[in-house]
C-alpha cells in the first residue's frame, strides 16, 4: 500500500539487493523542487522513525544520504542490509510532499548467500558408497543445485530439504551413490544457482585400490 502526493516517488536502485551488503533507495523529487527550499527527510519502519534529514543521519553507520540537485535525486543508502530492513515502509518527504511504500521481499530481487565455512561432509564407506551431507544457510531465494562426481551428473541421487528460518532457507543436501567404477582421485562438485549468483563447492575424493577391490574404507581430503 502506498500513496503519492504530486510526483515525488522512490524506487529500489540496487538489484539484486543482497543481504549483508549496502542497498540504495532513490527518491526523485518533484520537477518544481529547487534550491533546497524545503526539508528532505527519509523515514522508515512501522513507526516511521526518522532516518536522515537533509543529509544528516540519525545512525551514520546504518543510513546515509546523497542528494543531487541537478537530477533532484535523494539516494538513501542502507548499510549492512538485513532482515529487519525489509517488509517495512520507507517514506521520502520534501516539504509537505510525501511518498511512502513498503520495501517488500521478493524472490526476483533479493538474495542471500550461504555463510562460510560451509558445512560439508563427504565420505566413502564400505562397498564404495559415496555419502554427501551439505548444509547451507542463510539462503534466499530457493537454490537450484546440481551434483557432479567424476564428470557424471548425480543429481538424481540427491535430495534437497528446505527449512524456513525467518525470511531465509536452511538448505540440507544429501546424496548417496554406489561407485561401480571410478578412476581415483576424483572430484565431487556441488553447483548451486542462488538468484543471480552461482556457487561451486568442490571436494577431492581419493580411494585406495583395496577400497575398490575389497570394499575397504576410502579417504576424503
Amino acid at each position: 500500500m502506498y500513496f503519492v502526493i504530486d510526483k515525488i516517488h522512490w524506487e529500489l536502485l540496487t538489484k539484486p539487493a543482497v543481504f549483508g551488503d549496502a542497498i540504495m533507495l532513490d527518491c526523485r523529487l518533484p520537477e518544481n523542487a529547487c534550491c533546497n527550499r524545503y526539508t528532505r527527510r527519509w523515514l522508515g519502519g512501522h513507526g516511521l522513525r526518522l532516518l536522515v534529514m537533509d543529509g544528516v543521519s540519525t545512525r551514520p553507520e546504518k543510513y546515509s544520504e546523497v542528494f543531487n540537485d541537478e537530477t533532484r535525486s535523494s539516494k538513501l543508502t542502507i548499510h549492512a542490509f538485513n532482515s529487519e530492513d525489509v517488509n517495512i515502509p520507507y517514506e521520502c518527504t520534501y516539504g509537505f510532499q510525501t511518498y511512502i511504500k513498503e520495501l517488500a521481499l521478493s524472490e526476483n530481487i533479493f538474495e542471500s548467500y550461504p555463510s562460510e565455512p560451509y558445512d560439508v561432509n563427504v565420505t566413502t564407506e564400505r562397498e564404495n558408497i559415496l555419502t554427501v551431507q551439505i548444509k547451507l544457510q542463510p539462503v534466499y531465494p530457493k537454490p537450484n543445485c546440481t551434483a557432479i562426481f567424476d564428470g557424471a551428473d548425480l543429481s538424481e541421487f540427491m535430495t534437497i530439504n528446505l527449512k524456513r528460518k525467518g525470511f531465509f532457507y536452511v538448505v540440507i543436501i544429501s546424496l548417496q551413490y554406489k561407485m561401480v567404477s571410478i578412476a581415483c582421485p576424483a572430484q565431487f562438485n556441488l553447483v548451486c544457482q542462488i538468484g543471480t549468483n552461482m556457487f561451486n563447492i568442490q571436494r577431492n575424493v581419493t580411494c585406495s585400490d583395496d577400497s575398490l577391490s575389497k570394499g575397504k574404507e576410502s579417504s576424503i581430503y
